[in-house]
């Protein structure tokens, strides 16, 4: 066996893995260290590919936003360049320090506490310029118009406002978006949870709005408590044949953000979805109730994982059972009585 060692946070990961079974391994390019963080920093600031200094785009006195990554892209050591910037954007640029906010692009995580915000900017900087974190639900987002895609733009007020906006990402390879960095410090970095779910939703293929067949409503999570919705379906055809109900009992005929109509919409890949799930459930026949969740991606259903004591609630909404009776006659076709 031979060990691979990964630095993971503040350790590292050892992985043993069977040396026969290894085909190949793929090494970065060495890139020697800088010298000195702050004097490439200058020298970036001073000599951008294919425009001006950092200097000539901003007047005396402009206010700044300052958009920085979060902890989870520590990686990149916002540490160690975001005191030099803030200097350079002082001394160089006129900008004073209490012109300037560092709004950390959390997108949908949650912000970090004071000692994580310090640890992000270094407490030199905390102590002289404020420090915000980026909340997707902020009831003061910025509305901008839609995109080609018809994606609404709602953005961080402190930016929308702000005479100048600079975003320090590390622009590196990201398995869905081609590139981190760059453009994501905006979206989903600093844009509020409607215009993430819905630019994220054509993530998988850009000509294509997917929709989860458990109806997501805007939020973080897709389930029904975090206003999440469920439709019943047609298990020969896998169309949906009532309205979409969430659990305050909202009823909808049409997805609140896409528009999509709910009731006759046919969930792609439905027969392979419930062959899937099928041929799982023989995987251990002693388990004899299980619900799968599933996901329909463009290339065909993908499992997220099986829950032996799953809601008992969502498949009974009162929306879909006006009798009053629920699902318990349906069940009891399944279980031994």
């Amino acid at each position: 066996m031979k060990e691979y060692r990964f630095r993971y946070g503040d350790g590292e990961v050892v992985i043993p893995l069977d040396e026969g079974q290894v085909l190949g391994e793929l090494h970065g390019n060495h890139v020697p260290a800088a010298a000195s963080i702050p004097d490439t920093l200058r020298a970036a600031l001073e000599n951008p590919i294919g425009l001006p200094p950092l200097r000539q785009w901003t007047k005396p006195g402009e206010r700044v936003a300052l958009v920085i990554s979060d902890m989870s892209r520590f990686w990149m050591r916002q540490d160690k360049v975001i005191p030099p910037l803030v200097d350079y954007l002082r001394d160089e640029c006129g900008i004073p320090e209490d012109h300037v906010t560092i709004i950390v692009a959390n997108g949908t995580h949650d912000g970090g506490d004071e000692k994580e915000l310090r640890t992000l900017v270094t407490d030199g900087v905390y102590d002289r310029v404020r420090v915000v974190n980026h909340d997707c639900l902020a009831k003061d987002l910025v509305y901008l118009g839609t995109t080609a895609h018809d994606t609404p733009v709602w953005i961080n007020a402190e930016a929308a406002h702000a005479d100048r906006v600079i975003c320090l990402g590390a622009c590196t390879h990201h398995v869905m978006a081609g590139f981190g960095g760059g453009r994501k410090s905006i979206l989903p970095g600093i844009s509020g949870m409607e215009t993430i779910c819905h630019n994220h939703a054509y993530s998988l293929d850009p000509a294509c709005l997917m929709s989860n067949p458990r109806i997501g409503n805007g939020k973080v999570m897709d389930n029904v408590d975090c206003g999440g919705m469920a439709a019943r379906i047609d298990l020969e055809s896998g169309k949906l044949l009532t309205v979409g109900a969430d659990k305050a009992g909202n009823t909808y005929t049409k997805h609140p953000i896409t528009g999509t109509d709910i009731i006759g919409f046919t969930i792609p890949y439905w027969e392979e979805a419930k062959k899937m799930c099928l041929d799982a459930a023989q995987k251990v026949p002693q388990m004899r109730f299980v619900a799968w969740d599933v996901a329909i991606t463009p290339n065909g259903p993908t499992f997220i994982e099986g829950n032996s004591f799953p809601s008992h609630a969502v498949p009974q909404f009162a929306a879909h059972y006006p009798d009053g009776i629920g699902i318990l006659p349906e069940f009891r076709k399944f279980i031994d009585v």
